[in-house]
């Protein structure tokens, strides 16, 4: 896979694999060598793909972009590690909103993308910690670009470029856009640029401020999102009551 890139740093060196278990794994091995900001490793098969809270990503071969990268934001505190779920967020975002503009593009918090009410994207951030800053951070993004057929569990609720568009798509050109994207929106992270992420993150974020069904320890409530915590908690109104949520503490219906 040769890439004609327009990034700075984002990709330029390039490891790519046939196949392997975790983009993100091999990823991770590569971190005792340390490896120039951007470092990209790129499979067309990742058999044991991961996603958030221990989910599983699937993928056929050569049909989607499974990739990872590493970023070293030492200037982001420990506390303000989400920046980096919502910048990617954001970047996947515009991307698909170029790529697919009839269509309705939504971020699900965390960090999923959604696409006509169905998952197009995942991401997931493993941080190595220094003292009380972020030392290196592995980025794992999957997306799904020509599948056009998921297991059956998961056939209703998931979604491709392909088939949103009912075209096939240039694998690479793919690529070459989002990684653009991403780069744009982590040196505007760089500098500082809070204000913008947030307004744009919550813009697109499924449930802000519109009513829907959720379900807590078991039992469906009606409620709307008001907000996401610094600390990237989920802020629900039940009614005149707000609760905060983690990862799988809530389920979306």
């Amino acid at each position: 896979m040769l890439l004609l890139l327009n990034t700075l740093f984002l990709g330029k060196n390039f490891l790519y694999f046939e196949e392997l278990p975790s983009t993100n794994a091999e990823m991770m091995g590569l971190l005792n060598d340390f490896p120039a900001e951007g470092t990209l490793v790129f499979a067309d098969n990742q058999t044991q793909g991961r996603g958030q809270a221990g989910t599983t990503w699937q993928t056929d071969d050569a049909q989607n972009l499974t990739f990872s990268f590493i970023l070293y934001p030492k200037f982001l505190a420990i506390t303000e590690c989400f920046y980096l779920s919502k910048m990617l967020a954001v970047a996947l975002h515009k991307c698909l909103s170029k790529l697919l503009p009839q269509q309705f593009t939504q971020i699900k918090w965390a960090n999923d993308l959604w696409v006509s009410g169905r998952k197009i994207a995942g991401i997931l951030i493993e941080n190595q910690l220094e003292g009380q800053k972020i030392k290196a951070s592995i980025i794992g993004i999957g997306l799904n670009v020509n599948q056009t057929v998921f297991s059956p569990e998961i056939q209703a609720k998931t979604t491709s470029i392909c088939i949103e568009s009912q075209k096939e798509w240039d694998r690479e050109q793919v690529l070459v856009d989002l990684l653009q994207y991403i780069e744009v929106e982590y040196l505007a992270l760089k500098k500082g640029e809070y204000a913008a992420l947030d307004a744009y993150y919550l813009a697109h974020l499924l449930a802000y401020q519109e009513e829907r069904a959720f379900k807590v320890q078991g039992e469906r409530h009606i409620g709307y999102v008001v907000g996401v915590e610094k600390s990237g908690r989920l802020v629900v109104a039940f009614g005149e009551k707000i609760q905060r949520f983690d990862i799988k503490e809530i389920e979306w219906l």
